[in-house]
C-alpha cells in the first residue's frame, strides 16, 4: 500500500478548559516530515559546530600554552644571550688588560736585553757596570679583598669594536715585537758567551784574598837600597800561606825559584799577555800545566828579596810590563 503524504494530513487540538471552545490546528503530513528533518538537520549541525567549536578551543588552549611555553624559553634563550654577552664584554676587558701588561714586560725586557748587552761589551771592571733588574707592579690578588672605585660608565658597542681594534693591533705589533727580541736575545747571548770567554782568559780578578796595595806600579824609593828605582808590578800584602790564584785561564811557563823573585810562577794566557806571581812561600803547579782562573797555584810568603808576607804580581804584555791596577779595577 502507498503511503500518498500530500493528501494526509494532522490535525491539533487545543482545549483551554471545559468551557472554552476547542482550538483546531491542521498541518499537511507533508509539512510536518519536512519540518522534522530540517530540525533533525539543524540539531545535527548544531551538535557538529559545538564539537568543532570545542575542539577548536582546546587547539587554541594548546596553541596558547605552547606559545607562552615558546616565550618563556625565548626570554630565557635572550637572558642566557645577553649574560653570554656581557662575559665576553668582561673576557675582552681582562684580554686587553693583560695585553697591555704583556705589552709592558716586552718593553721591560727590551730595556734589560739592551742593560745585557751594555754589561757584555763593558770590560769586567768597568765602573759603568752597574746592576740588571726588571721592575715592574703587580696585581692585587682576587682573593684579597682590594680597595677599588670610580664612576660606573656605560660602554657602547662602539666603544667595544675599539678596543677590540685596538687589541688585535697590539696582539700584533707584540708578536713582531717579540719576534724581534728573541734574535736579539740570541745575538745577545753569543755576545755574553764571547765575553765570558775573554774574561775567562783576561786577567780579571784578585790573584790573592787580600785587597790591600802596599807599593804601586811605577817609580818608587827601593825598600833595600832606598834609591829611586822601577817596581814593575803591584804588591799586594797578605797572611803567610794565604792561597795564591790566577786571574786568568792559561798554561804555566815557569815555576821555580830566582833569588830576586824567590819562587814564582809565569802565567800564559790566550788574551796576549801574561801573568807573573811572586815571593810564594810554596809553588802548586807544575811548567806546562793548564791552569783555571781562580785556580790555586801557590801560597803567599816572603822569599827572595822581600821585606814580609806579600805578593808581588806582575802583567806583562808584548814582552813588557804593564800596569796592573787597570786589571785589578783600581784605576783612579
Amino acid at each position: 500500500m502507498k503511503i500518498k503524504l500530500g493528501k494526509r494530513s494532522f490535525t491539533f487540538l487545543i482545549i483551554p478548559d471545559a468551557n472554552s471552545k476547542v482550538m483546531r490546528f491542521r498541518f499537511p503530513a507533508l509539512l510536518l516530515y519536512s519540518l522534522t528533518i530540517i530540525g533533525l538537520i539543524l540539531l545535527t549541525i548544531t551538535i557538529i559546530m559545538n564539537i568543532n567549536g570545542m575542539k577548536n578551543l582546546n587547539d587554541k588552549k594548546m596553541m596558547a600554552a605552547e606559545l607562552a611555553d615558546q616565550t618563556v624559553t625565548f626570554e630565557q634563550t635572550l637572558t642566557d644571550k645577553e649574560e653570554t654577552i656581557e662575559d665576553l664584554q668582561n673576557s675582552l676587558v681582562e684580554l686587553s688588560v693583560q695585553t697591555e701588561e704583556m705589552k709592558l714586560k716586552v718593553e721591560e725586557l727590551k730595556v734589560f736585553e739592551e742593560e745585557i748587552r751594555d754589561i757584555s761589551l763593558a770590560t769586567p771592571n768597568d765602573p759603568k757596570t752597574r746592576k740588571v733588574g726588571i721592575s715592574s707592579y703587580s696585581l692585587a690578588d682576587d682573593s684579597v679583598e682590594a680597595g677599588i672605585g670610580g664612576v660606573e660608565i656605560e660602554v657602547s658597542n662602539a666603544d667595544i669594536q675599539s678596543l677590540i681594534t685596538d687589541t688585535e693591533q697590539t696582539l700584533h705589533s707584540l708578536t713582531g715585537d717579540i719576534s724581534s727580541l728573541k734574535l736579539q736575545l740570541a745575538d745577545t747571548k753569543d755576545m755574553i758567551e764571547q765575553n765570558i770567554q775573554l774574561m775567562r782568559i783576561t786577567p780579571s780578578i784578585w790573584p790573592t784574598i787580600s785587597t790591600k796595595v802596599s807599593s804601586r806600579f811605577g817609580y818608587r824609593k827601593d825598600p833595600f837600597s832606598r834609591r829611586a828605582s822601577f817596581h814593575a808590578g803591584v804588591d799586594i800584602s797578605g797572611k803567610s800561606s794565604d792561597p795564591i790564584y790566577t786571574t786568568a785561564d792559561g798554561v804555566v811557563t815557569s815555576a821555580n825559584y830566582d833569588r830576586a823573585y824567590g819562587y814564582n810562577i809565569i802565567v800564559k794566557h790566550a788574551s796576549g799577555v801574561s801573568t807573573h806571581y811572586a815571593h810564594l812561600k810554596k809553588i802548586l803547579v807544575e811548567d806546562g800545566q793548564n791552569v783555571k782562573q781562580g785556580e790555586t797555584i801557590g801560597l803567599l810568603g816572603s822569599t827572595g828579596r822581600s821585606t814580609g808576607p806579600h805578593l808581588h804580581y806582575e802583567v806583562i804584555k808584548k814582552g813588557a810590563t804593564i800596569d796592573p791596577m787597570p786589571y785589578l779595577g783600581l784605576v783612579e
